[in-house]
């Protein structure tokens, strides 16, 4: 018999809830989910972290799992054998394949927990578990009797229920590749049907996600999900966690997960799925530069999260508006007409007028930057806003202009708007002196590759504006972690992992194992040289972009690590112990990553000659068939942001990668 394998996984605890428009601070404690998993025709070993771990990206979930009896029909799992054995957990997640265990006594034991009242999530096979029992007592608490299923084949699900939570998100029709669809044989009287597929063997429709109550138990259940290639998908395991929230009584009517049941990552996170951001200022963030590295980050290290984002700076801005128009029509045409419910505004470099400070110069600043935050508060009721102290005019790496120098009048705008955003509620993003310090420190290392992060003083390079994007990223909560993985050789075990599923972990001539990561690492030009003083200056990767990996136990010498096959670098047993950060390295999550910025980089090309080379330019014609024209134009650009958006999303979702370490 396999051992008997448990693992727990725990969950941080903190929330982050935007209610009123405001930024704080809550708690839950996790939803306890015990998953019972393993039997016959299955990859149990990789499907446990697959479900795992793609709940936990998504609700306030730890796990406790046990997987046992290799691949028989017969086994009994050792924990039922205990009458208490559902104590302590919130809800049970069936994933075990059993249908030839017929002791009554032990499946009614199973039942009985249901029955009073702990939850059960029921997956594909554990509708044919115990099945040769002769008891009825499993087969009412999924609500269904199934005995077969059909030929393996694509399965079209239609959604049933479109306006039940569980079912808000999944799609009206989703296809299912090569899956198994179960025969209804007889429906039990508390059974609610959710989606159905219809049988080509049977020629009937039978239902495959519903939900069901069993005495005091609420009861989700899908046959769906044969292959590992199902379970990845991110449309089911959306569908199963808001069915296992559904379970416990955490899921909105909106299918969102109750306050507090968020992923941890994505209760710390400021930004929400479903938030929609606009960017806004002057050249600087004309640039696209700072911005796109925020969307980026964002995409890859949240792919569940649907947010969008909006560039909408104008080189030469002031807070009383610029070339694109006084501020009211910016505001309005740039800013409202796209309904956004999180801003950022940074304003300041211009508006200074690069000389020594004025207090009639500053009062329009301040007037006129109250007057901004004043007009979105009022037509975006509940808006989240994030201020931002302006970037810095680089007076580090070339002499100041006059006395003291124009960032230090910089800084005194900085303030004003440090103490606008306390009194406003408004989150608070310092772009000037952590910058100053990145300067500060390449000057010390370089003097003259130094200048050119900012190359002409006001207007950052990237590497200028990946240091921008992470004070922006940080004031929002951003997570340092992509994931991390540790392994012992010597106890030839998983050590731990953390937004990583790990499976097929094996010890021969080499380690091996394949590894599915929640997020994917910030893709960065390492290459350029300023880029690479840049980073050696700040503290960008030990905050933003850590992808540990740790294998502890290995005789001396050195190691070839290779993902997907490729090579990705040779170390010693000694640097492994200690731990790589993989993020840093050429690996395939980082090229991913790559292809995911130019997409991000793609798409807001689209839409910046959308607003710039024709809604604006154009805004005036008023002959008939040209301003017809000239919507359909619009329209036009704006179905292919939308697609490219889509394609961004879509890469952005990260594949499982297979890993190797061999002896050199």
């Amino acid at each position: 018999m396999k051992p008997i394998a448990y693992i727990r996984i725990a969950s941080l605890v903190i929330l982050l809830s935007t209610g009123g428009g405001g930024w704080a601070d809550a708690a839950a404690r996790p939803i306890r989910a015990l998953m019972v998993a393993g039997g016959c025709c299955h990859d149990y070993e990789e499907q446990k972290g697959i479900v795992s771990a793609g709940i936990s990206a998504r609700a306030n979930v730890e796990w406790t799992i046990v997987h046992e009896g290799g691949a028989v029909r017969d086994h009994k799992v050792s924990i039922y054998s205990n009458p208490n054995w559902a104590d302590g957990y919130d809800v049970i997640v069936h994933n075990e394949c059993y249908g030839a265990v017929e002791d009554v006594a032990f499946v009614e034991t199973i039942a009985a927990a249901h029955e009073s009242g702990v939850p059960a999530v029921m997956l594909h096979c554990s509708t044919h578990s115990y099945r040769t029992a002769k008891t009825d007592e499993w087969r009412k608490t999924l609500g269904l009797s199934s005995y077969s299923h059909e030929k393996r084949r694509d399965l079209n699900v239609v959604n049933l229920r479109p306006e039940h939570p569980v079912m808000k998100r999944f799609p009206a029709e989703w296809l299912d590749p090569e899956d198994e669809l179960y025969k209804n044989e007889k429906i039990w009287p508390n059974f609610v049907p959710l989606a159905e597929a219809y049988g080509q063997d049977t020629q009937r429709n039978h239902v495959c996600i519903w939900l069901n109550t069993y005495g005091k138990a609420r009861v989700f259940a899908t046959t769906l999900g044969h292959q590992n290639s199902t379970m990845k998908d991110p449309v089911y395991l959306d569908l199963i966690t808001r069915g296992l929230l559904w379970t416990v009584g955490k899921l909105e009517e909106n299918g969102d997960p109750a306050a507090g049941y968020e992923a941890a990552s994505n209760r710390d996170f400021k930004l929400k799925d479903g938030d929609n951001v606009v960017f806004y200022g002057d050249s600087i963030t004309d640039q696209r530069l700072y911005t796109t590295f925020a969307e980026t980050f964002v995409a890859t290290r949240f792919p569940n999260l649907k947010i969008d984002f909006t560039h909408s700076g104008w080189g030469g801005d002031r807070v009383t508006g610029g070339g694109g128009g006084r501020i009211d029509t910016r505001l309005e045409r740039d800013v409202f007409a796209y309904k956004p419910n999180v801003m950022t505004i940074m304003l300041g470099m211009n508006d200074a007028s690069y000389r020594p400070f004025d207090d009639s110069i500053f009062t329009t600043y301040r007037d006129g930057y109250r007057h901004i935050v004043d007009s979105v508060k009022r037509e975006l009721p509940g808006v989240r806003l994030t201020l931002i102290q302006p970037s810095p005019f680089d007076d580090v790496c070339q002499e100041p202009r006059f006395e003291g120098g124009y960032n230090n009048v910089l800084l005194r705008y900085a303030d004003f708007v440090g103490d606008l955003a306390k009194s406003e509620g408004a989150n608070l993003a310092d772009l000037n002196r952590p910058v100053v310090a990145v300067l500060e420190k390449a000057r010390s290392i370089d003097p003259e590759l130094a200048k050119k992060i900012i190359p002409d003083r006001v207007h950052p390079g990237p590497a200028g504006h990946l240091i921008m994007a992470e004070q922006l990223l940080k004031s929002w909560n951003a997570p340092a972690l992509v994931s991390s993985v540790e392994i012992d050789a010597t106890e030839r075990r998983l050590a731990g992992s953390k937004s990583a599923a790990v499976s097929r972990l094996s010890f021969g001539n080499a380690i091996t194992w394949t590894q599915l990561d929640d997020a994917l690492p910030y893709p960065v030009e390492r290459t350029d040289p300023v880029m690479a003083l840049t980073l050696k200056s700040s503290d960008f990767d030990e905050t933003l972009n850590q992808q540990p990996l740790k294998i502890t136990g290995l005789k001396a010498g050195g190691y070839s690590l290779r993902t997907d096959g490729a090579e990705i670098g040779v170390f010693d047993a000694q640097t492994l112990a200690a731990g790589i950060n993989l993020a840093t390295l050429d690996t395939p999550m980082v090229k991913q990553a790559h292809e995911v910025h130019a997409l991000t980089l793609e798409h807001n090309n689209i839409h910046f000659r959308r607003w710039r080379s024709v809604q604006v330019p154009l805004a005036g014609l008023d002959a008939p068939e040209v301003k017809t024209s000239v919507e359909q134009l619009i329209k036009a650009l704006d179905r292919e942001e939308a697609r490219l958006v889509a394609e961004q999303r879509e890469k952005a979702k990260p594949v499982t990668r297979r890993f190797e370490l061999i002896a050199r």
